[in-house]
């Protein structure tokens, strides 16, 4: 199924329904939902159906093909609020149109709108539509920068709503203005969000802003797959810089192109590149399989001929040429590795929790709740008493010199060795570009990289626009039951472990003024194992005691 959201100012005009009608044709969607028509329900009726959609609520409006069944729970001036239930028995769901109120002050009142219609229900839940404001900074481009209370109180309503984000493809903005580029503004207005059961019950899903020509905001189309899987498998679409790509003579120079013709923030370049280069390996993959299959038949050919000096001398040409693809890109995957990958996410998969009181909960969107509550309760501080007394019994070991060290201003070359100290194949975070992608290209992303880190550093840039991390759960036991039981991986981004490893280096100049020696961690050249082993020799070492003693007895 396609759900199209598009808000289209400007529907009383005859052409711009000619145009909506056009894309229409093209996208076919199941069900629409067109915001800010400014026309009135009659007017909108006639559109709506001159459009295909037969079925409709005319309140800004939606509308939707036979096959689906719909029944309307709610509606305002800002949203519609409907439950689906399709004829190839997925189930009930819930469908929200929203649309965001564009006066500031007024938008309290529209997140309290969104909390009171998260109570009424317990389904799966998709909300689509124009919010009218943006999650982070790094959303807009152009204009007066947005406050972050603004932003906060979208991303706490959303939380509260256990709302999550879904992502997209396509261009990164869904609505702009302005046509010079003194003037021109970008922002990210438009989104899809969802619970966790919607998204347990279509994890296969896609989200796309579409290309338009004649509105100042993108059509986003969100399209379901009813297949089932869970939520890694939605996982598995993001995008991910294959370490194999720069083998390829024609990578580096698509990273210059894409990177030297944006004037976007890094961040924003960065998710620009990635849609690139999922484009760009497409493309080579069919490059690669034409050149396979001609090279191929041309071989099979040769093949067939009667056997010459000059035969054999293009059969080894034509070898020579096959052989570097086999090298560069490998072979088809074995049927038994992939079932022994199958094998292993099945084991891996967890089936079930227990809560607090021991009950065995199953369902995703449970399990995914108790995971969140688990992480926020470790994670979050409890407070702590008055410490003051405590404080006064340690003596000050770093000196003014230490201290001017430690606060002296981050230059370049500590960004560099940063990176050159992290992991070139490590699992990359959220952004799909893994260290050796840094390290291959920083003639081309590092002049950048290095000042976005420098101005965070500097506390002159947010910190919070890279800090999202994605979290593998490790099982420490077989079928484990409790969230005790995994251990925790966190996948963050490169440019936020550069940040972080830069920090690290300045203080481990001064770690070993106020670490004991007897501490096994923390300090170059020591490890935890060597305080396990030094116990092991000691312990040993009282059982000797103890069998010369029992000797000297008998």
């Amino acid at each position: 199924m396609k759900i199209l959201s598009w808000n289209v100012r400007g529907l009383g005009q005859s052409r711009t329904v000619r145009l909506l009608k056009n894309k229409l044709r093209h996208i076919q969607p199941q069900i629409l939902f067109l915001i800010e028509t400014k026309v009135t329900s009659r007017k909108m009726e006639s559109i709506r159906r001159r459009c295909g959609f037969m079925n409709g609520i005319d309140v800004d409006a939606i509308g939707w093909k036979e096959g689906i069944n719909l029944s309307l729970k709610s509606y305002s001036r800002s949203h519609i609020d409907v439950e689906v239930e399709e004829e190839n028995g997925v189930g009930k769901w819930r469908l929200t149109g929203f649309y965001g109120e564009p006066v500031e002050q007024n938008r309290r009142e529209l997140w309290e709108l969104l909390r009171s219609l998260q109570r009424g229900s317990n389904l799966p839940w998709l909300v689509v539509g124009d919010f009218n404001e943006i999650l982070f900074s790094f959303e807009k481009q152009g204009g007066r920068m947005r406050e972050e209370r603004q932003m906060e109180a979208f991303r706490k309503a959303l939380e509260d709503c256990e709302l999550a984000d879904l992502g997209f493809s396509g261009q990164w903005y869904t609505w702009e203005r302005g046509r010079l580029a003194s003037n021109n503004i970008r922002e990210r207005l438009d989104r899809g969000v969802t619970n966790p059961k919607w998204w347990d019950l279509f994890a296969n899903f896609e989200v796309n802003h579409l290309q338009h020509s004649f509105l100042d905001h993108c059509p986003v189309v969100v399209s379901t797959n009813t297949n089932g899987g869970r939520y890694n498998s939605s996982q598995s679409r993001r995008f991910k810089f294959n370490a194999d790509w720069i083998l390829s003579p024609t990578c580096e120079e698509h990273i210059k192109n894409i990177w030297l013709s944006s004037s976007q923030d890094v961040l924003v370049k960065l998710q620009e590149l990635g849609r690139s280069l999922q484009d760009w390996a497409k493309s080579e993959r069919k490059s690669r399989l034409q050149c396979t299959t001609e090279l191929i038949d041309r071989l099979c050919e040769l093949g067939e001929c009667e056997i010459s000096e000059d035969l054999i001398r293009r059969r080894f040409i034509g070898s020579k040429e096959l052989e570097p693809i086999g090298l560069k890109w490998g072979t088809k995957t074995q049927p038994s590795f992939i079932k022994v990958l199958h094998r292993e996410k099945e084991k891996n998969e967890v089936k079930g929790l227990e809560d607090e009181f021991g009950t065995l909960k199953t369902e995703t969107g449970e399990m995914e709740k108790m995971a969140t509550n688990y992480f926020k309760e470790l994670f979050s501080s409890k407070g702590i008493s008055d410490c003051s007394g405590l404080m006064e019994s340690f003596q000050p070991n770093i000196t003014e010199g230490h201290n001017r060290d430690l606060t002296a201003e981050f230059t370049p070359e500590e960004i560099v060795l940063a990176i050159k100290l992290i992991g070139p194949l490590k699992a990359p975070g959220m952004d799909g570009f893994p260290a050796i992608f840094h390290y291959k290209f920083w003639h081309i992303v590092g002049e950048e990289i290095t000042k976005f880190c420098l101005n965070v550093l500097k506390g002159e840039k947010n910190m919070e626009e890279v800090n999202f991390t994605n979290i593998i759960l490790i099982p420490k036991d077989n079928s484990p039951k409790q969230m005790n039981q995994f251990r925790l991986i966190s996948l963050c981004n490169v440019i936020y472990k550069i940040i972080s490893k830069v920090i690290v280096n300045r203080f481990r100049k001064v770690l070993n003024l106020f670490i004991e020696d007897s501490q096994g961690a923390f300090i170059s050249g020591r490890q935890i194992a060597d305080s396990i082993f030094v116990a092991y020799e000691i312990l040993h070492s009282f059982k000797k005691e103890e069998g010369l003693l029992k000797k000297g007895l008998h």
